[in-house]
């Protein structure tokens, strides 16, 4: 199993501390999961503050990282910190979907989890360059 993330759980962001577990989501994403490389995905990135937000689509690129899964309780791990598992408070905010991403030029093989929000938020501003990383270094 793959997995694609885009926010708070990427490799690269050092922000764990300013959401409730982060750090315990991403300790449980490098004991459980193989770091492949970035990747990316069709969809539009969305700022909702602490966080971002991914509708899919075919509108834009959206840049993240790719998992391999070797340990299936991550995904449960995941849920619980993505607030969409069973006991999560309703409406969820995010769903773990499967898509297809682009991987090193070329469409990746295999189909990839990745927690998409359920809606967009009036006000939430679109991530023009579609990488979170980028947005949270300009501010």
């Amino acid at each position: 199993m793959y997995l694609f993330v885009y926010g708070s759980l990427r490799p690269a962001w050092r922000r764990t501390s300013s959401i409730g577990g982060a750090a315990m989501a991403k300790q449980a994403l490098r004991q459980k999961a193989r770091h492949l490389g970035q990747a990316r995905v069709g969809g539009e990135l969305f700022d909702l503050g602490r966080y971002p937000g991914l509708l899919l689509n075919d509108c834009r690129w959206v840049t993240g990282d790719l998992f391999l899964i070797h340990d299936d309780s991550l995904l449960r791990t995941l849920d619980r910190y993505e607030g969409c598992d069973a006991v999560s408070p309703r409406p969820h905010e995010y769903q773990r979907v499967e898509t297809q991403v682009e991987f090193n030029g070329q469409m990746f093989r295999h189909p990839v989890w990745v927690y998409e929000s359920l809606f967009r938020p009036p006000g939430a501003e679109v991530v023009a360059s579609g990488d979170w990383l980028k947005l949270q270094v300009q501010e």
